[in-house]
């Protein structure tokens, strides 16, 4: 029998018939003192500590708390989530017999993937190569402003076969000529050592030619991704010299320069003002010439061309309709052609150089 069996009952004054409340002591053996109060000293009426029994078992006949507590939020029943998957919220789960069974834990990232990350450094390296671009005090952005003006020539005469007159036909592949050659010239003179464009292994463009990156979705011609090779995941593998050549090669001048600051000059900075009709021309004329150039270069020598991208072959001029022009800049590619073989060649080299000294470093 515990001790609330044995306990003596207090009566309420309010019944009929009931007794004066006397205070009633819970421990046996405690004295009460004559005022009824404990004076604010629990210990006070325990001259020799509190009784051994409630020291050594102090909580002996009180409720367990598992009888008293209660239930977490996620332990109460809650309903199936029947909402759009778009707004659901956190917890989701479901309850079975007024059991709470929590969903899973979305798997969700705590960083962005590889890919994002390698998306951002291309969009690196071509805001480094317009700041180069258009630069009014550099080599390129007055080439290009000279095609541009209020009085260029207009060398889409030369297109579709030129014109009888061979002298304005003359002046005009000149005028051509020294805008491919400075352009590809200035182009080649680009290989910092430092920096995102830098030959150094923590470089964007060391990031550029490695194996195993992931390019952002759409961002290779399927004549460039013929030229490439890939694994099951959609990343490149066996990045030889040749390939990282024409990596190079897309991102310096295809991107950064023809699909950009050509055919789109007033988004990407050229002109800060719609051009002309004759400007617009000129800049087709000369994106078409430069692209050929990228595509003779692209591969190596001796397996003829890359063909045209169809994704922006309705941008520029066919190869039909350019035959004329290539046929007088002949020299002009060859020149052209030679500086930037070199000049990948080199750049490529010292990328690799920069991993192997670095190597050599460590084991050293």
């Amino acid at each position: 029998m515990s001790q609330f069996d044995t306990r003596q009952l207090v009566k309420s004054p309010a019944l009929e018939g009931s007794k004066a409340i006397q205070p009633v002591n819970a421990f046996p053996g405690r004295p009460i003192p004559p005022d009824g109060r404990m004076n604010g000293n629990y210990m006070g009426g325990y001259p020799h500590g509190a009784p051994p029994m409630w020291s050594a078992q102090p909580y002996v006949n009180v409720m367990p708390a598992e009888r008293i507590s209660v239930p977490t939020l996620m332990q109460r029943p809650r309903m199936p989530y029947a909402g759009p998957r778009s707004v659901m919220p956190y917890w989701g789960g479901h309850s079975v017999a007024g059991r709470y069974f929590p969903a899973k834990k979305p798997n969700v990232p705590n960083r962005p993937n590889s890919m994002f990350l390698f998306g951002i450094i291309l969009k690196e390296i071509v805001a480094a190569l317009h700041r180069i671009y258009l630069n009014p005090n550099g080599n390129i952005y007055p080439v290009l402003i000279d095609i541009i003006g209020p009085n260029c020539y207009d060398l889409a005469l030369l297109v579709h076969g030129g014109f009888k007159d061979s002298k304005e036909e003359s002046v005009l592949i000149q005028e051509l000529q020294y805008v491919v050659e400075n352009v590809i010239y200035h182009i080649t003179e680009i290989m910092p050592g430092t920096g995102v464009l830098g030959t150094h292994r923590k470089s964007a463009v060391y990031e550029l030619i490695r194996n195993g990156k992931r390019f952002p979705e759409g961002y290779f011609w399927q004549c460039e991704m013929d030229r490439l090779q890939f694994n099951e995941n959609g990343r490149t593998v066996n990045i030889g010299d040749v390939e990282a050549f024409l990596l190079m090669l897309g991102i310096f001048i295809s991107r950064s320069l023809v699909t950009t600051i050509l055919l789109k000059p007033v988004d990407y900075g050229l002109s800060s003002e719609p051009i002309t009709e004759t400007a617009e021309r000129n800049l087709r004329v000369v994106a078409s010439t430069i692209l050929y150039l990228v595509r003779r270069i692209a591969v190596a020598r001796g397996q003829g061309i890359m063909d045209m991208p169809a994704e922006i072959a309705k941008y520029l001029y066919s190869d039909q309709e350019m035959q004329h022009v290539y046929g007088k800049l002949s020299r002009t590619f060859n020149y052209c052609e030679g500086l930037l073989r070199e000049w990948g060649t080199e750049y490529v080299r010292r990328l690799h150089a920069s991993t192997n000294a670095e190597h050599q470093q460590r084991y050293e």
